[in-house]
C-alpha cells in the first residue's frame, strides 16, 4: 500500500539537523526489520572543492584515455554526445497549468543537458567545443529550477514535480554545477548556486512532509539527491543539516526496507529505481568526504547476482517488471572487496560479469518500443553518463564459483544448477519468503518463479500492465490468485508479526536433493507449511500443508507463464513457443489434492511493461479444516516425455510415485506428522516423506517432516527420538541410508549452504598454526600497559583481574558509558590482552574501557562452565564499583569475540546457568552487545560447537537455546566463510532475536574466515566505524555532526 499524502507544500527554511524534525511514526514499527545503515555522523570535506563528485582534475587526462579503451566506452561516450547536442536549443519553461508530462519532461531534460554539457566541456580536445559546451551547461544552471515547480505540489499522487524525479534533478544538476564551477565568474557562481540551493532548502524542509510515514523510496530518493547536493555546496552554512537529514532518511530506508543480506522489499523494478539515486551518492560521499558507504551496501550487489536467473534478470516479484542486473556501475567501487560468492575473484568481476552476462535483448527492445529504459527513470538519469564515469576496461568479468544454491536469511531461496547455464538441463527456482513491507507489496508469501530449459515457466504475473494507477494492478495483479501461492477463505497468508520473516523449518543441499520448508500464517486462523524440493537436479516436487482453527475454504494457484495449458488425463502441460523471453519448452505438472476440485482459469501476465496477456493457470480449492497437497513440475525441452505418474492418495493423505528412465520417487504428504502412513512398501509418521530409489531399489536419497521414523520395504533407514525434519543422500545400499549426511541450515557464503565437512574445526580463537601457546607457557596477567588493574576474583594460585583503560579527561565523578570486551580462544587459552585493543578503542571515544580476565583450560584447567561464571561475575563487580570507575551502570556495552562472544551473551541471560553463582549474576542487563565470530550455540543437534566439551549441559550453556525474552540490541560480525564457528550460528542467532522482537543487525563480511580482521585487515576499521554508528543509535554516543577539518 502507498502511503503517501496529499499535503501542502512547506517552503520553510528551518534548518536545525535534529530528532525533532522526524515524523511521529509507532516507535518501533520500522525499526525491527533486519537492515543495515550507513554511518549516522554526516561529514564534510575540510574544504568544498571542485571537481571532485566523480573524479578530481588529475583524474581527467585517466578518464579521457579510457574513452576509447574498448566498445562499451566508445558506445557511452557517444551517447553523452549526443545528449550533450549544441544543435539543440533549451525549451522554455512550462507554467503550472502545462499538462504533466510536459512539465516532468522539461525538468528532467534540463538537468540531464546541464550533466552532459558540463562533463563534455572537460572531455573534448576541441577548445572551441569546450568553450561551447561549458558555455551551454552554465546557461542551463542558470536557469536550474526556473518554471512552477516551487508553485505545484509535489506530494500530489501523479505530480509532475514529484519527490522521487527531484532526486535525479539534484544530481544532475550537482555533478553540472562541479564540472564547471571553477570556470564561473563570481556572479554566474552566486545565481547558480542561490538555485541549487533553493532547491536542497526546499527538499530539506519538505522530506518528511512528502512521505510523512513509511520510509519508501519517495523518501530515501530524495533524501540521496539532497545528500549530493548538500556535498556539492558543502560551504553552504546549510550543508551540514543537509547532509545529516539525508543520512537520517536513507538509513530509515535501508534499515527497513532492505534485510540485512540485501533484498529490498519493494522489489527489482524499485531497486533498479533507487539504484540510480543510492549508487550516486555512495561514490559522491567517498570521492568528496571520504565516507564509505559501500561496505553497508555490498549484500544489496551480491543479492542482485544471487537473485538473477540464466539470462542476468532479476524477478518481477511485487511491484516489479522483469529486470537486469546493472551491477557493472558498481564494479569499479568493489573491484578489491572480497566476496563469498567466489573464491578466486574479488566482487567487482562478479559484478562486471553479471551485468555482460545478461541477456539485454527484451529491455532493448523495450527502449525501442517506448523509448524507456529500464531504469523507470528514463527522463530524469541519464544512464550512459553513470556508466561511461564507473567503467573500468580492467576488470575481467568472473562467474561466481560459490555453491549455486543460496538460502538468504531474509527469506529468499534459490535453487540453481549453475551460474551458468543453458539448455534443456537449466533449472532455477526462486522459493520467496520474504517479510512483507508496507509499499509495493503483493499476496504473494511463500510463492515461487521457475525458470527451466531457458524459458520462463512458473511465473509471477507481475507489476500491472503499465502503471501504478491502473485499476488492474489492484483488482488482479496484487492479490494472491496472480501469483503461485495459497489462500484461506480468500485470504492471503501472512508473516507472525510486522517484518518478521517467514521461519525457515527445513533445509537440505546435497547432490541430488535439494529442498526447504518455510512457514506463513493466516492470522490466528491458522497456518501454513510450505516445502519445495529439487529432486535429482531435474523436477520439483511442492508440498503444502494447510492446519486451520475452522472449516474454510483453502485455495492454491499455479501458473504457467506464457504458456497454453493442455490436459491428458492426471497430467497437465504448459506449451511455450520461441520467444525473447526463453527457448520452445514444455512444462508437464501432477497435483495430488485428495477432495479438491482443480479448475482451469485465466489471469493477466506482465513480464516486461507493456507486454501483457491473459494465460491459464490452475486453481486448487477445497473447503476443509487441514489439507496436504502435492504438486510435481516435470520441465522439458520441446518435445520431451512426461513421466509415469500415479496418483496414490487416499483420505488426507496426499502421494503419488513418480517412475523415470533411471529412477523412482515416491511422495507423500498428511496435514501434520505423528500418525503412521504407509503408501506402497514405504512407512512413515512423518507429515511428510520422499524416497528416490534406483531402479534395482537402491535408496538414492530420502527427506521427512516432523517424522521419528522412515522404513523402505520393511526395513527402518532412518530414525528421531524425537519428530524432526531431516534429508540426506546416500552413498551405497539402503541400509546405509541412516547414515546419509543431513543438511543443516546454510552455513556458508552470504548464506550459500555448504557441507559441514568443508574445513577441519578447530578451536574458537585459534591463532595461526604453530601460534597456538601451550598451557606451560600461559601465564596470567597481572598488569596491561595503560590500564588500572583490579581483582575481582581472588582465586589460587592467580587472581582473576580486570584491566580498565580510562578515557582522556576522566573523572572519578563520571557518569560514562563503559565497554567490557571478553578475549577469545575456545574457552581453552589466551587472556586479556587480547581484549585490550577494544578497551583502548572505546577509551578513544569517551567510554571506559574493560578488558577482563576469566579461566581457560591452559591456565586453570577448567571448563567453559568455568568461564562463563567468571564472566558473569566480572560484570557484577564492575555494576558493584561503577561509581569508583566513573561509569553508569545502566551503560555498559558488552562485547566478546569467539568464545568470548559467548562468555559476552551470557552476561546478558537472567538465569544462572550450571556452574554460576547466582549471587554473582549481574543485576542489570547490558545496555547492548557487541559480538565478533561469536559461538552463539553449543548444543549436540544441528549447528553447536563442541558440545561435548560442555557435556550433560551443552544445551544449558547454549546461548541461542537460553535467551530471555527481552534481549539487549546487538550487533553481529560474522564471516560468512567462517570454517571454525559456522555462519549458521549467527544467522540463527540473529533470527530468533529478531523473531522475538529484539534488535539485531546482523554484519556478514563476506568472504571472511573466523578470525576475519587479521585475514581482511580493512574490516578492522569497517567493524570500528559500524559499531560507532550502533553505539550513536542507542545513545551512547553523540551524534553530533562534524566537519572533518
Amino acid at each position: 500500500m502507498n502511503l503517501r499524502r496529499s499535503l501542502v507544500l512547506i517552503t520553510s527554511c528551518a534548518l536545525a539537523w535534529s530528532a525533532s524534525a522526524r515524523p511521529k511514526v509507532a516507535a518501533d514499527y520500522y525499526t525491527r526489520y533486519t537492515g543495515f545503515a550507513i554511518p549516522a555522523e554526516p561529514r564534510l570535506p575540510a574544504r568544498e572543492t571542485h571537481p571532485s563528485l566523480w573524479f578530481r582534475t588529475a583524474d581527467l587526462p585517466a578518464l579521457k584515455a579510457r574513452l576509447n579503451a574498448d566498445d562499451f566506452m566508445r558506445t557511452r561516450w557517444a551517447a553523452v554526445l549526443h545528449r550533450a547536442d549544441l544543435t539543440v536549443s533549451p525549451p522554455p519553461a512550462p507554467v503550472a497549468g502545462d499538462e504533466t508530462k510536459r512539465i516532468h519532461e522539461y525538468y528532467g531534460a534540463m538537468s540531464m543537458a546541464a550533466r552532459a554539457h558540463a562533463l563534455v566541456a572537460l572531455l573534448v580536445d576541441d577548445p572551441a567545443a569546450q568553450a561551447a559546451h561549458r558555455q551551454r551547461a552554465i546557461e542551463l544552471l542558470s536557469r536550474a529550477y526556473d518554471g512552477p515547480i516551487f508553485d505545484l505540489d509535489s506530494s500530489v499522487q501523479g505530480s509532475p514535480v514529484d519527490e522521487i524525479y527531484r532526486a535525479a534533478w539534484l544530481q544532475n544538476y550537482a555533478h553540472a554545477y562541479d564540472c564547471v564551477q571553477p570556470s564561473l565568474t563570481p556572479e554566474q557562481d552566486k545565481v547558480i548556486r542561490a538555485r541549487l540551493a533553493r532547491e536542497a532548502q526546499c527538499v530539506y524542509d519538505n522530506l518528511y512532509v512528502w512521505s510523512p510515514k513509511s520510509p519508501h523510496n519517495h523518501l530515501s530518493k530524495p533524501a540521496w539527491g539532497l545528500g549530493s547536493m548538500a556535498l556539492t555546496l558543502s560551504a553552504e552554512p546549510q550543508a551540514l543539516a543537509w547532509l545529516g537529514r539525508a543520512i537520517e532518511a536513507t538509513n530509515r530506508n535501508t534499515r527497513y526496507f532492505f534485510s540485512g543480506d540485501g533484498i529490498y522489499r519493494e522489489g527489482s523494478h524499485y531497486l533498479i529505481f533507487s539504484l540510480t539515486n543510492f549508487l550516486p551518492f555512495l561514490y559522491h560521499y567517498r570521492n568528496v568526504s571520504g565516507v564509505d558507504g559501500f561496505t553497508a551496501f555490498q549484500p544489496v550487489f551480491e543479492a542482485m547476482v544471487e537473485a538473477r536467473n540464466s539470462r542476468g534478470w532479476l524477478p518481477n516479484i511485487a511491484d516489479s517488471y522483469l529486470r537486469p542486473t546493472p551491477t557493472h556501475l558498481a564494479a569499479v567501487a568493489y573491484r578489491d572487496a572480497s566476496t563469498a560468492l567466489s573464491s578466486t575473484a574479488k566482487l567487482g568481476a562478479v559484478l562486471q560479469w553479471s551485468y555482460e552476462s545478461a541477456d539485454l535483448a527484451p529491455f532493448e527492445k523495450e527502449r525501442a518500443d517506448s523509448g524507456f529504459n529500464y531504469t523507470g527513470a528514463s527522463w530524469d538519469y541519464p544512464l550512459e553518463i553513470d556508466e561511461l564515469l564507473t567503467h573500468d576496461p580492467t576488470i575481467v568479468p568472473t562467474p561466481p564459483d560459490a555453491d549455486p544454491n543460496v538460502f538468504l536469511t531474509g527469506g529468499q531461496t534459490y535453487f540453481r544448477d549453475a551460474w551458468v547455464s543453458h539448455g534443456a538441463n537449466q533449472r532455477y527456482l526462486l522459493f520467496h519468503g520474504v517479510a512483507n513491507g508496507d509499499n509495493h507489496e503483493h499476496d504473494d508469501h511463500l510463492s515461487f518463479i521457475l525458470e527451466a530449459a531457458d524459458q520462463m515457466m512458473c511465473s509471477d504475473s507481475g507489476y500491472s500492465r503499465g502503471t501504478y494507477t491502473g485499476g488492474e494492478r489492484m483488482q488482479w495483479y496484487v492479490t494472491a490468485a496472480a501469483h503461485n501461492t495459497l489462500t484461506l477463505d480468500n485470504q492471503p497468508a501472512t508473516d507472525a508479526a510486522p517484518s518478521q520473516t517467514p521461519p525457515s523449518l527445513f533445509r537440505v543441499n546435497r547432490p541430488g536433493l535439494v529442498g526447504e520448508e518455510k512457514q506463513a500464517f493466516f492470522g490466528k486462523n491458522g497456518d501454513w507449511k510450505r516445502a519445495i524440493f529439487w529432486v535429482a537436479g531435474d523436477y520439483y516436487i511442492v508440498s503444502d500443508r494447510v492446519n486451520a482453527t475452522h472449516t474454510g475454504r483453502i485455495a492454491s494457484y499455479l501458473h504457467g507463464g506464457r504458456g497454453q495449458l493442455t490436459i491428458d488425463g492426471a497430467r497437465r502441460s504448459w506449451s511455450y513457443q520461441d520467444d525473447r523471453y526463453g527457448r520452445t519448452a514444455v512444462l508437464h505438472s501432477w497435483i495430488a489434492a485428495p477432495q479438491a476440485t482443480i479448475a482451469e482459469k485465466s489471469g493477466e501476465l506482465t513480464y516486461i511493461k507493456g507486454d501483457y496477456a491473459a494465460f491459464p493457470y490452475l486453481e486448487t480449492s477445497r473447503t476443509a479444516q487441514h489439507t496436504a497437497w502435492l504438486t510435481l513440475l516435470q520441465p522439458r525441452p520441446a518435445g520431451g516425455k512426461p513421466f509415469e505418474v500415479r496418483d496414490e492418495s487416499r483420505g488426507d493423505v496426499s502421494a503419488l510415485t513418480i517412475t523415470t528412465p533411471d529412477h523412482a520417487c515416491l511422495v507423500a504428504a498428511q496435514p501434520v506428522g505423528g500418525k503412521p502412513i504407509t503408501v506402497g512398501d514405504v512407512e512413515t509418521d512423518g507429515a511428510f516423506a520422499l524416497v528416490r530409489r534406483d531402479l534395482s531399489g537402491r535408496v538414492l536419497a530420502f527427506s521427512v517432516l516432523e517424522a521419528t521414523t522412515l522404513k523402505v520395504g520393511g526395513r527402518e533407514i532412518w530414525h528421531s527420538a524425537r519428530p524432526t525434519n531431516a534429508g540426506g543422500v546416500a552413498n551405497s545400499g539402503a541400509s546405509e541410508a541412516r547414515g546419509a549426511s543431513v543438511s543443516p541450515p546454510a552455513t556458508a557464503a552470504a548464506s550459500h549452504q555448504k557441507s559441514a565437512n568443508a574445513a577441519p574445526a578447530k578451536a574458537p580463537g585459534a591463532t595461526k598454526a604453530g601460534a597456538k601457546k601451550s598451557a606451560a607457557t600461559e601465564k596470567t596477567l597481572t598488569a596491561l600497559p595503560g590500564a588500572e588493574a583490579f581483582v575481582y576474583r581472588a582465586l589460587e594460585p592467580d587472581a582473576l583481574r580486570l584491566f580498565v583503560f580510562k578515557p582522556k579527561g576522566w573523572s572519578p565523578t563520571d557518569r560514562r558509558p563503559a565497554l567490557v570486551f571478553f578475549f577469545g580462544g575456545g574457552w581453552t587459552h589466551g587472556g586479556p590482552d587480547h581484549a585490550a585493543g577494544w578497551a583502548r578503542y572505546a577509551a578513544s571515544v569517551g567510554f571506559v574501557g574493560i578488558a577482563p580476565d576469566y579461566r581457560t583450560k591452559n591456565r586453570f584447567g577448567t571448563s567453559p562452565l568455568a568461564s562463563v561464571a567468571d564472566g558473569r561475575a566480572a560484570l557484577r563487580w564492575v555494576e558493584d564499583h561503577a561509581e569508583e570507575l566513573g561509569l553508569d551502570p545502566t551503560k555498559i556495552v558488552v562485547g566478546g569475540s569467539s568464545a568470548g562472544g559467548h562468555v559476552a551473551l551470557w552476561t546478558a541471560i537472567t538465569h544462572t546457568p550450571p556452574g554460576s553463582d547466582p549471587a554473582e549474576a549481574p543485576t542489570i542487563k547490558p545496555r547492548a552487545l557487541i559480538l565478533m565470530s561469536a559461538v552463539s550455540d553449543t548444543a549436540p543437534d544441528g549447528l553447536g560447537y563442541t558440545p561435548k566439551r560442555f557435556g550433560e549441559d551443552a544445551v544449558a550453556l547454549s546461548p541461542v537455546d537460553q535467551l530471555d525474552a527481552q534481549m539487549p540490541p546487538m550487533i553481529v560480525f560474522h564471516g560468512n566463510a567462517d570454517h571454525t564457528v559456522p555462519y549458521a550460528q549467527a544467522e540463527a542467532l540473529h533470527a530468533k532475536l529478531v523473531g522475538a522482537g529484539n534488535t539485531c543487525q546482523l554484519v556478514t563480511v563476506p568472504g571472511g574466515d573466523h578470525n576475519f580482521s587479521s585475514q581482511l585487515p580493512e574490516w578492522k576499521d569497517k567493524a570500528r566505524t559500524l559499531i560507532r554508528g550502533f553505539l550513536q543509535e542507542q545513545k551512547l554516543l553523540p551524534e553530533g555532526p562534524s566537519h572533518q577539518r
